[in-house]
């Protein structure tokens, strides 16, 4: 039998507060949850009510453990293919694309007996076309051969307290926080990863771990496609290590932020060098000229190193300030990058700061937390847009002839020879 556990809070409690009081505003300590909570073995699994899906609440880093209930116990086929959908909850597709997107996406789901992995919320409009597209097919044949699996986080959920078993803790404050998205009723099986946080706008990087598990875990690799329609920053990172990890990763162009975003720069990039970042006295030169320029990234975030793992090479991974991560672009690349991510960062900044109750700073002036939170973004965007992550990028563009099926299908033999 697996046993799985799920978060409970312990120098906090369930809904993020200290234990003597509900007031956010009092607390000043940042929550963590790798801090604040412990596991405890869940009741939460079952059917869900009103539907025949059966579903699971898990800890966030039970990955491993998740594939066998998959396989061994709610015994879904192994698939041919898996798609990764990212979405968000503002975007929307005009009328024509979202035909297209459903159509391209149901005829490789149908041909390919494959898995289809969302968030599971309703409100997102990605997991409303799966949805969509599990419903027709059961219309015209009860038994499907592809499966539609919702992977969200366990306290987005509207009404979990439903799917409560009996002994589970609940919070001592009173109702925990209600949960900012609703599940599509359609999804064929749902996976709540629980992190013991509460509507963080984050779904984090659970699905995407459990899709490359299921890809690289079989006997034979699984081809594995990420489809990015819409998106917001916070999806960034878990493309970015797709990407890493040679997964390949098709982006539907004027389907949203991060996905619209994307797509201008890999097309403005395209004549972007494959030369190393290796520093030369012309870049020290033009580098120092760009450090006078007032026109310029702000010169505190250039300096901010980071990690690029590089994975079955020797040595693993290489450190990178953020100036030579941007090197390979012009001064006006550089800039329009910069301008763009900040817009979608100052976005979702605004969400953060009214999830937690906090009022937004006057102006737009960013903290240094928040300038190195900002890096991080420009370093995952940029890493992208380079060599040799960018060769796995595919743009599907609705005004071309080539179809999203097409697409995907490319995407996929590609990222079957690698």
């Amino acid at each position: 039998m697996v046993i799985f556990k799920y978060r409970i809070n312990q120098e906090k409690c369930i809904c993020g507060n200290f234990r003597h009081t509900s007031n956010i505003s009092e607390t000043n300590e940042v929550w963590n949850w790798e801090k604040h909570t412990a596991k405890e073995e869940t009741k939460c699994y079952g059917v869900l009510p009103h539907s025949n899906s059966p579903y699971l609440r898990c800890d966030v880093k039970e990955v491993n453990k998740v594939g066998l209930v998959l396989f061994g116990v709610w015994n879904i086929p192994i698939p041919s293919m898996i798609m990764r959908m990212v979405g968000d909850a503002t975007s929307t597709l005009n009328v024509t694309l979202e035909k297209e997107v459903l159509r391209g996406i149901s005829d490789a789901a149908v041909a390919s007996d494959a898995w289809i992995i969302t968030s599971g919320y309703k409100e997102e409009t990605t997991s409303e076309l799966i949805g969509e597209i599990v419903y027709k097919n059961r219309v015209k044949n009860a038994e499907l051969n592809f499966s539609a699996i919702a992977v969200g986080k366990w306290g987005n959920i509207r009404d979990r307290e439903k799917l409560y078993g009996s002994g589970n803790r609940v919070c001592k404050h009173g109702p925990s926080a209600p949960g900012r998205y609703t599940l599509e009723p359609n999804h064929t099986h749902y996976i709540c990863f629980d992190d013991g946080s509460y509507n963080s706008p984050d779904n984090g990087e659970f699905a995407s771990r459990l899709a490359r598990q299921i890809s690289y875990g079989a006997r034979r690799r699984i081809p594995l496609v990420t489809i990015v329609a819409g998106g917001n920053l916070y999806a960034l990172k878990s493309i970015w290590v797709d990407l890493i990890y040679q997964v390949s990763v098709v982006i539907v162009d004027q389907s949203g932020p991060l996905a619209n975003i994307l797509c201008k720069h890999y097309k403005a990039t395209k004549n972007i060098s494959k030369a190393t970042r290796t520093q030369t006295d012309e870049d020290i030169d033009r580098d120092k000229r760009s450090s006078d320029d007032e026109n310029d990234i702000d010169m505190v975030m250039f300096e901010y190193s980071f990690t690029l793992p590089k994975p079955g090479e020797e040595p693993p991974s290489t450190e990178l300030t953020l100036r030579e991560v941007l090197r390979p672009f012009s001064k006006r690349e550089r800039l329009d990058i910069y301008n763009d991510l900040l817009k979608l960062y100052i976005a979702i900044r605004k969400e953060e700061y009214k999830t937690a109750g906090k009022k937004l700073p006057a102006g737009e002036l960013l903290n240094l937390g928040e300038k190195r939170t900002l890096a991080n973004y420009i370093f995952w965007f940029a890493t992208c847009l380079t060599f040799p992550l960018r060769d796995n990028i595919h743009i599907f563009d609705f005004n071309t002839s080539t179809s999203l099926q097409s697409t995907l299908y490319g995407a996929l033999v590609q990222g079957k020879s690698e």
